[in-house]
């Protein structure tokens, strides 16, 4: 897990909505499985967060070892009260 950069911004929700969504940009490393059971483990959590922007994909050099490996970046957004 690797947590870029963080981001507070306008929540394109509502007009004059009284929160601001915080964005963070996370990458992950894993096998198809454990990248799923974190998405819907993540989902049942953190009710009031949302994943924008998922890629998943092969790593751009996977070692023999670690074929069968998924990468995946994504951007969490969630709300906070200014």
């Amino acid at each position: 897990l690797d947590i870029k950069d963080q981001l507070v911004g306008q929540v394109r929700l509502l007009p004059d909505f009284p929160y601001r969504a915080v964005t963070f940009q996370v990458s992950l490393a894993g096998y198809y499985q454990d990248l799923g059971k974190f998405l819907a483990d993540f989902e049942n959590r953190f009710p009031y967060m949302r994943i924008e922007n998922a890629v998943i994909q092969r790593p751009d050099t996977p070692t023999p070892n670690d074929t069968e490996k998924l990468s995946c970046k994504m951007a969490i957004v969630l709300l906070k009260k200014p």
